[in-house]
């Protein structure tokens, strides 16, 4: 049976997922998902692992979206300032001092 064409087939599906939210104060912005194809149950430093993972990977987000932020406010910003002085006289000004 080749994987990829049994998608959703429950005969091909894992016997054992763990699940664990990814939270960022308190919200959920994901969930971090482990899998085994044996029936079993994952053991408790098993489910501290992944907790663990999710609480990097959620905090990992939010710190490449708050990067992205700042980025696209930088521009805005240097997009406004050259609008207002577009032959950089203030700048000039200002590094000359």
């Amino acid at each position: 049976m080749d994987p990829a064409r049994n998608v959703g087939d429950p005969a091909a599906s894992p016997g054992a997922v763990l699940g664990v939210p990814l939270l960022l104060r308190e919200k959920v912005i994901g969930v971090l998902f482990a899998a085994n194809r044996r029936e079993r149950p994952f053991a408790d430093a098993e489910v501290a692992l992944l907790i663990s993972l999710a609480t990097h990977a959620a905090i990992a987000i939010e710190t490449a979206s708050l990067f992205a932020e700042v980025g696209a406010h930088s521009d805005l910003m240097e997009r406004a300032a050259n609008a207002a002085d577009p032959h950089g006289k203030q700048h000039r000004r200002r590094e000359a001092r």
